[in-house]
């Protein structure tokens, strides 16, 4: 009995690498789809209750990162092949010449790739949320501070990433560091919210820190589910 319970994981990661062989896109797919599923829920269960202290999960919320994160897993199966073919090794194989090249794939990622990713999910965001005049506004309010959130998860997972991720499973790797990213975050992001709550001088300070909390949640949620 413990030695097929010690099996399992080894059973179940070749059977992972067998359907990633045979259908590579549509698995990348999936995997992300689960990814911002898991991740979305754990951010809403730590931030979010109604006046009674209940869960009430946002589904439409939900949907829209797993509809954005399928496609996003999608573009990581050709992006991350296209990133390689781009930015090559030189002659040199050292671990310098190697570490060079990581930083360059990753200012690539989030310098130029991740606000143009940001934008295209806060499109999806505000027209899921049948609000599109107001996609202006949200970009105004969010864009600036999701990619700078994003940068202190992305960057140093994106530095292993290209370091020492095979390519095929980039994907997965960058799915599992935003489903741990979101809880992370999202207790960080808890703690403040309850320290600024218990400021005195006032309900008016309660009110803003309730919007700051919601901010902030969105904020955290946006930047870790993007995985390109």
């Amino acid at each position: 009995m413990a030695l097929a319970l010690a099996q399992a994981p080894r059973r179940l990661w070749n059977r992972y690498l067998s359907i990633l062989e045979s259908s590579p896109a549509r698995t990348k797919i999936a995997t992300s789809i689960t990814a911002a599923a898991v991740g979305d829920m754990i951010a809403q269960r730590m931030s979010h209750s109604d006046s009674n202290g209940k869960f009430r999960p946002d589904l439409t919320r939900t949907a829209t990162l797993c509809a954005f994160n399928g496609g996003m897993g999608l573009f990581g199966h050709y992006y991350f092949a296209a990133l390689d073919r781009g930015l090559k090794l030189g002659t040199s194989r050292t671990f310098a010449a190697r570490s060079l090249l990581a930083v360059k794939k990753t200012f690539v990622d989030q310098v130029l790739c991740a606000p143009v990713a940001t934008m295209m999910f806060y499109l999806l965001k505000v027209t899921a949320e049948r609000r599109p005049s107001e996609y202006r506004r949200e970009l105004d309010q969010k864009l600036v501070s999701t990619v700078l959130a994003g940068w202190q998860l992305w960057v140093p997972a994106h530095l292993v990433t290209f370091m020492f991720i095979p390519s095929q499973h980039r994907v997965l790797y960058t799915n599992i560091i935003a489903v741990g990213g979101t809880y992370v975050l999202s207790r960080a992001s808890n703690a403040g919210s309850k320290a600024r709550q218990e400021e005195p001088n006032g309900s008016w300070r309660k009110k803003r820190a309730a919007a700051e909390t919601k901010q902030e949640y969105e904020i955290l949620s946006d930047c870790v589910v993007r995985v390109d």
